[in-house]
């Protein structure tokens, strides 16, 4: 994950400032996850937000990821690349966990709340 990161159209991305603060950057909503009138016509679609470091991805991300592609989901995926970016999505969504998964516009959760949203639905 060097300077030449590209980043996907609309996906937001965290600037580290002075004194350790992070400014969001992007659109304001995309932390928010998708919304109701995008997800009704396509409700195999999902955003997972997931950690991956230069020294180390997540394996509850790289999981989660599995899950959704062998339940037959597009995967739209916001990758977390730096400790503020995880610290500063973490304190948005009131989470302390990453990776968090929305579906149909709803925050499901880690990847053992992903493993039995699939096994109920």
């Amino acid at each position: 994950m060097g300077a030449g990161k590209a980043t996907a159209p609309g996906a937001t991305t965290f600037r580290k400032q002075a004194a350790g603060a992070v400014e969001r950057t992007g659109r304001p909503d995309a932390l928010c996850g998708p919304t109701r009138s995008t997800n009704v016509a396509n409700e195999r679609t999902a955003t997972l937000y997931r950690m991956i470091l230069p020294d180390h991805t997540c394996p509850f991300g790289v999981r989660a990821k599995e899950l959704l592609e062998s339940g037959g989901f597009e995967v739209e995926e916001k990758i977390l690349s730096s400790r503020e970016e995880v610290d500063a999505f973490k304190a948005e969504q009131g989470v302390q966990t990453t990776p968090q998964i929305f579906i149909g516009g709803k925050r499901i959760g880690g990847s053992d709340d992903l493993e039995d949203y699939l096994r109920d639905s």
